[in-house]
C-alpha cells in the first residue's frame, strides 16, 4: 500500500502544529495543549478543542465532561488500546491507557492551579 502525506491549513490559526520525535517532547506538547486549553480559551478558542466543538453534534460536546471519568476507568482506554493495536496493527497503541491518564492528571492539575488564580509558565512545545 501507498502512504499519503497530508497538509491542512486552517483559517486564521494562530498555532503553528509541530511533529515531536520522543517521548518527552510528547508529554511536553500534551502539557502545553491542556494549558493552552485552560488558560488561553479566548485566545486560542478556534483552534483548540473549543474550535471542534462548535462544529460538532451535541454528542462531541460531551467528550469534554465524560474524558475525565473515561480515563480513571482505565478499563475503557485500556479496551480501546487493544481494538486500536489489533484494527491498525501496531502496539503503540497499547501506550493509549498511559496517556489518558497523564492528560488526566493535567487537566485536573491545570483546572486547580486556575480555581486558585495562579497561571503557570511556560513555553510552547515548538520552541
Amino acid at each position: 500500500s501507498t502512504k499519503k502525506a497530508l497538509i491542512a491549513i486552517t483559517k486564521n490559526d494562530p498555532i503553528i502544529h509541530y511533529s515531536v520525535n520522543s517521548l518527552k517532547n510528547y508529554l511536553s506538547k500534551i502539557s502545553w495543549r491542556v494549558r493552552n486549553n485552560i488558560y488561553n480559551r479566548n485566545l486560542l478558542a478556534f483552534s483548540g478543542f473549543e474550535g471542534r466543538e462548535q462544529f460538532q453534534p451535541v454528542s462531541y460536546k460531551l467528550k469534554r465532561y465524560m474524558f475525565i471519568p473515561y480515563s480513571l476507568s482505565i478499563i475503557f482506554p485500556l479496551l480501546d488500546a487493544i481494538y486500536l493495536s489489533i484494527t491498525r496493527k501496531d502496539l503503540i497503541f497499547l501506550i493509549h491507557p498511559f496517556f489518558c491518564i497523564y492528560t488526566t492528571f493535567l487537566i485536573i492539575y491545570y483546572s486547580l492551579l486556575n480555581l486558585f488564580g495562579i497561571k503557570p509558565t511556560g513555553k510552547a512545545y515548538g520552541n
